[in-house]
């Protein structure tokens, strides 16, 4: 006998359809909006989520990272605290600066020298939002809420190129550098 108020299931689930339909339902109910709304007088509850860089594809193991970075602030909104959930996007040094050094055949601070420091940023730039088209279906898929229509990208005041052009060694550098945030 059906649980009044659910429908019941086939026999046969066909999952991926079942998928598309419930993340639509949410989408067009805006159920990630009405949890905001509801709990709008509640204490604020804030959470920083360490944005990933988007200058490489998501993995298995941003689903399990993302999936906790999501459980949480849930659990408090259904505790009545507000909790808005804004994303965003790394957008700074050495993970970035390997990859490209990686892409274009380079191996260090001569090499980036020769191949010119102006050049290597620019390359850099264009590489860190590379797959936010990846990372915005995974989080989707997944039911990741997060306000990503106004993301912001979390870069560093002065880059660690140019202190590593510098000749400063990496064990050198500053464990928390000074940070900005800037629109996207």
């Amino acid at each position: 006998m059906p649980v009044q108020g659910f429908e019941p299931l086939p026999a046969q689930v066909d999952l991926p359809e079942l998928e598309h339909e419930i993340l639509t339902r949410w989408q067009d109910a805006g159920i990630f909006e009405r949890s905001l709304k509801q709990t709008e007088g509640g204490p604020t509850w804030t959470f920083y989520e360490g944005p990933p860089t988007a200058n490489g594809l998501p993995g298995v193991h941003h689903v399990e990272a993302r999936t906790f970075k999501d459980l949480f602030p849930r659990f408090r909104t259904m505790r009545g605290f507000h909790v808005p959930r804004k994303g965003g996007w790394d957008c700074h040094g050495l993970p970035v600066e390997v990859a490209v050094e990686k892409e274009l055949g380079l191996t260090g601070k001569r090499d980036i020298e020769a191949y010119g420091v102006a050049e290597f940023n620019a390359r850099c730039r264009e590489s860190v939002l590379r797959y936010v088209g990846a990372w915005l279906d995974m989080s989707r898929r997944m039911g990741y809420w997060a306000d990503t229509d106004n993301a912001y990208r979390l870069v560093v005041a002065q880059d660690c190129l140019r202190r590593r052009a510098a000749g400063a060694r990496l064990q050198d550098q500053p464990v928390l550098p000074a940070l900005r945030y800037a629109a996207v």
